[in-house]
């Protein structure tokens, strides 16, 4: 198959929900509609390439992501308008930047994280299975860290939830392997053969 011609199909993966009587979609700034963009037109994402959490007080967000989740300070920087360190996991190599702005600089006014407003609603990490999700549970709960205990999503995994010292939700989950791919995860073609 050409170039030109993989650009004007795509994979059996992306298959669109049809609505009838659903309004014709508005064109973008591209001049196509979203029915019109092919896999080809789609730029590359390979990952996250990081985390950067606002928080009220560097030293002491620092010292928790280190003590708590075992995150390993690698730099920090200091301007006029924040403080920030990078912090990266050794296990799995994920990167989280802490900040903290200065007053005057949007600092939040000192307002503790609320989930309910626009923007992060919680941070999920994943853990490889169930045994060590309940060593998590073993080694917040001898920390003293508040958490819920670890529950069933619904959604094909377990959660352990809890909070770091600004209130930002956290939480580690784990898939559990023996069961099928949640509805979320699926093509609208791929959940309609399940139900």
């Amino acid at each position: 198959m050409t170039p030109a011609a993989r650009s004007r199909t795509t994979s059996p993966g992306c298959a669109k929900a049809t609505t009838a009587n659903a309004p014709a979609p508005a064109a973008s700034r591209h001049g196509k509609t979203p029915d019109s963009l092919t896999v080809m037109d789609m730029t590359a994402i390979t990952g996250w390439a990081h985390v950067t959490l606002s928080v009220r007080d560097h030293d002491r967000s620092v010292r928790w992501y280190e003590e708590v989740l075992g995150f390993k300070p690698t730099a920090t920087q200091t301007s006029r308008q924040r403080t920030r360190t990078l912090c990266v996991h050794p296990g799995s190599g994920t990167i989280l930047a802490l900040h903290q702005h200065q007053p005057g600089n949007g600092n939040g006014n000192g307002k503790e994280f609320d989930e309910r407003h626009p923007g992060l609603d919680h941070l999920a990490l994943a853990v490889p299975d169930q045994a060590e999700l309940e060593a998590w549970q073993r080694r917040l709960d001898s920390l003293g860290v508040p958490y819920t205990p670890i529950a069933d999503t619904g959604r094909a995994g377990l959660v352990l939830n809890f909070r770091d010292p600004d209130g930002i939700a956290l939480e580690l989950f784990c898939r559990l392997r023996d069961q099928p791919d949640p509805a979320w995860k699926r093509t609208p073609g791929e959940a309609r053969r399940a139900a």
